[in-house]
């Protein structure tokens, strides 16, 4: 069987999307299901990345569980960062604990030797200690002696990131939406690291098993395929003030999905990728907060919603628009 795959940079502007996250959960699952783990587990360095993407897309579930609550949610959303934001730092403490073992640092042993226990405080005790374990993991991530351990510069940064953001979430709840923008951001960048290591190195360690193991070779490359998803299904939303500016500053969530989005400085959003079935969707701005639907989103829908809003939140007007396959229809408020 041959396999060919485009190589990733750590740095790639590629556009992952669901058929790619779905793609590295079908790896996992196989390589280290009962009945594959001593087979994943005879070449150490293939086993320890296919448990370094488990961790990374644990990870991106724990993020995502920010995105599934309105922006309103403080309470939901602080919970959810918080539970990531320890995975994150047990990971990366266990991680750098192991190194300073190996190599025989003491100090270092101490200050990374059992994270769970300072992990139990209140929120600025955690937010402290944790910006304590990254200034003292930083040299080592940016030397690249943990490279071996799977921790680098940007899995540091991408600690930094979510320590901050819960730290902005706590000390000014309108920061939520810019918030929310960074944490896709992190997701994006935990799932372009995942997708670093599985083409970049997993894809060639399987190769060790071509010989002595083509049934585990050949089921791989089979969990390896993409199965492309449909992007037809769409909600954009235009919001205005009552001058005609653009609202910049809000969040579009379809409630009970990870589907969401963020206003550009034009005042739109775009929301694709959405799951067909009936929604409802919340939209949210600083001054202005509304429920929407239920709409019928099926393969080939577009719904289309200009909102305009006063500065003091009240609203306006709106134009709702679903464009189907043969019709449109319109409706004014």
């Amino acid at each position: 069987m041959k396999n060919s795959t485009r190589k990733v940079s750590p740095t790639s502007k590629t556009k992952f999307n669901v058929a790619h996250e779905n793609m590295l959960y079908n790896i996992v699952t196989f390589a280290l299901a009962a009945v594959n783990i001593a087979i994943t587990q005879s070449i150490t360095a293939f086993y320890t990345l296919i448990t370094t993407i488990q961790s990374n897309l644990a990870t991106v579930a724990s993020l995502r569980a920010v995105t599934t609550s309105p922006i309103t949610g403080y309470a939901s959303q602080k919970k959810a960062l918080r539970t990531a934001l320890v995975a994150i730092t047990t990971d990366i403490m266990n991680a750098a604990y192991s190194f300073a073992i190996d190599t025989d640092n003491t100090v270092l042993a101490e200050q990374m030797s059992k994270p769970a226990s300072h992990l139990n405080g209140g929120d600025r005790q955690l937010i402290q200690f944790v910006n304590g374990a990254i200034q003292n993991v930083t040299p080592f991530a940016n030397a690249g002696t943990l490279q071996p351990y799977n921790v680098t510069a940007a899995s540091v940064s991408t600690w930094q990131s979510v320590v901050d953001q819960l730290n902005a979430l706590m000390s000014n709840p309108q920061n939520a939406i810019a918030n929310r923008v960074a944490i896709n951001k992190n997701i994006y960048q935990l799932l372009n690291e995942c997708m670093f290591m599985l083409t970049n190195n997993s894809d060639t360690l399987i190769n060790q098993f071509r010989v002595s193991n083509p049934a585990y070779y050949n089921t791989y490359w089979a969990n390896r395929r993409l199965n492309e998803h449909h992007v037809s299904t769409q909600l954009r939303l235009y919001v205005l003030d009552q001058l005609g500016h653009p609202v910049t500053q809000g969040e579009v969530l379809i409630i009970g999905t990870d589907r969401s989005g963020t206003l550009d400085l034009n005042g739109y959003c775009l929301v694709d990728q959405i799951p067909f079935g009936t929604h409802q969707f919340a939209l949210t701005t600083p001054t202005f907060e509304k429920v929407y639907g239920p709409y019928d989103f099926k393969k080939g829908h577009s719904i289309t919603l200009h909102v305009q809003i006063s500065n003091t939140g009240a609203l306006v007007k709106e134009t709702s628009t679903v464009t189907k396959t043969e019709e449109t229809v319109a409706v004014t408020k």
